[in-house]
């Protein structure tokens, strides 16, 4: 997926057109007929061409057999022209930086066809293993290598542009569905629909650096031009008592340190996700809505929370009230989830937690808080708790004392004789030998000064709301307008 000019391409699996759609007024401008069941576009890098996938095959022309077909689109008048691959049910595709090839992957046959985009014609076809069922393909901003998912056998395979071999077999998580390499070249992003992860490639080492929790069944994404997040769309049909169609999220991954910063509640079931070339917008379709939602990822908040008290020493059959402080996000704070030990507690959704721990052991409590964005914010930081058996008295930290005071004695002075009438007398007082000593005085305890509370520290991030189109796959921005299939009636 790339985002080039000022277009922003939408296609739909189960149709047979793209939609133009314009992304400053988020207006439907054109519908444009295509081959059956469009699934993924890419522009080409001057923006004057837009190559779509039809994963539904065409009958050759004067035989009996079926290939696949791309449909390639001019920008300028939405002229479409069909080529054929002759492999079956091309998928995704990927446009070198370039431009001079167009690298189609073909789930059905195993195969990734190169098609030279200056006579539209396939000029090598590359065999994948077998029951490879190969979906996306991302290639890195250098040119040098494509990635590739084979969501049959769980691997990424890694084809040189130079000699279109594949060089290298990369083992992720389940079924890895799509790839998108970030914009800087050091990773490739790869989302696993069956073991709900995304596995971090280095593209320096082709291996799995780092792999990320996400929502359930992850397909689609794409990452921000400053490559520090990439958003991944949860299809999510687990969700739904009839397995399909369930609610969807999208997983906001900060690339530093592979985690989720956030989780967002959009449409029914995403399929697609794209981002503005000025990384302003995230464009999210929701396959079983016919929806699009519109995220806005650039000046938006992520609301965040922490937990008061921080720590607490407790009895067991005590109990604590546990307040939130959330800052941030968009509007209001609609609902909280409050954790122990990682575990969320049923029907705890309040802003305040009451916990009566049953056994002794230390325990970590934390919470999250959505906003009426539905943006969701990261865990808080734990507060700790300590549950001692019932009567075992708190420890009180015994001060030290101060020691008493040395007290010098002060010498008598020794008078001089006195004169009286010629004849010399002296004093007559005895002189101590040993002076009393003072009784020393201890000096008063004082008590501990109380150590604050630190303040939590504020991250930013938020949602728009979602607008509504007849789409179903996001795939490449370009600014100004937008692509999408409209669903066969």
């Amino acid at each position: 997926m790339t985002n080039v000019g000022n277009l922003s391409p939408i296609s739909a699996t189960g149709g047979t057109s793209v939609t133009e759609i314009n992304v400053t007024k988020n207006t439907v401008m054109a519908v444009i007929t295509t081959g059956d069941d469009p699934v993924d576009v890419a522009f080409t890098p001057n923006g004057a061409y837009v190559y779509v996938t039809n994963h539904g095959g065409v009958i050759v022309p004067g035989s009996a057999s079926i290939a696949g077909s791309i449909s390639v689109i001019n920008t300028a008048t939405n002229a479409v022209n069909n080529i054929l691959v002759g492999s079956v049910s091309p998928t995704g595709v990927a446009i070198t930086p370039n431009g001079a090839y167009a690298y189609v992957t073909n789930d059905v046959s195993g195969t990734v066809s190169v098609i030279s985009t200056a006579t539209n014609t396939v000029t090598a076809t590359i065999t994948l293993p077998l029951d490879a069922y190969s979906s996306a393909v991302a290639i890195t901003p250098n040119g040098a290598y494509a990635y590739v998912t084979n969501g049959g056998l769980g691997t990424v395979s890694v084809i040189s542009t130079a000699t279109n071999t594949v060089t290298a077999t990369i083992t992720v998580g389940t079924s890895p569905t799509f790839v998108a390499v970030t914009p800087n070249g050091a990773y490739a992003y790869v989302t696993n629909g069956g073991s709900s992860t995304v596995s971090v490639i280095s593209t320096t080492s082709n291996t799995v650096t780092a792999t990320v929790n996400t929502g359930v069944d992850p397909i689609a994404e794409a990452i921000t031009p400053n490559s520090a997040y990439v958003y991944v769309g949860n299809h999510n049909p687990l969700a739904s008592t009839t397995g399909f169609g369930g609610g969807g999220t999208v997983s906001v991954i900060a690339t530093a340190t592979n985690t989720v910063t956030a989780t967002i509640t959009i449409g029914n079931s995403p399929f697609g996700v794209a981002i503005t070339p000025n990384g302003a917008y995230t464009y999210v379709a929701n396959q079983v809505d016919n929806t699009i939602s519109v995220i806005n990822s650039a000046t938006s908040t992520v609301p965040t929370v922490s937990v008061l008290p921080s720590s607490w020493i407790m009895d067991v059959g005590q109990s604590e009230t546990f307040t939130t402080a959330a800052s941030g996000g968009t509007g209001t704070y609609t609902s909280y989830q409050w954790y122990v030990n990682g575990a969320a507690q049923s029907g705890q959704t309040a802003s305040t937690f009451n916990y009566s721990p049953a056994a002794t052991g230390t325990y970590s409590i934390t919470a999250t808080v959505t906003d009426s964005s539905g943006a969701t914010s990261a865990q808080s930081t734990a507060a700790t708790v300590t549950v001692q058996a019932a009567g075992v008295p708190t420890p009180t930290p015994v001060p030290t004392s101060t020691p008493p005071p040395v007290v010098t004695p002060t010498p008598v002075p020794t008078l001089a004789p006195q004169s009286t009438g010629g004849l010399t007398t002296a004093l007559n007082t005895p002189v101590p030998t040993n002076p009393p000593t003072a009784t020393p005085t201890t000096a008063p305890t004082v008590a501990p000064t109380p150590t604050p509370t630190p303040t939590p520290t504020i991250n930013e991030f938020s949602t728009a709301s979602a607008i509504i189109i007849a789409a179903i796959l996001v795939t490449v921005a370009f600014g100004t307008y937008a692509y999408t299939r409209r669903t066969k009636k």
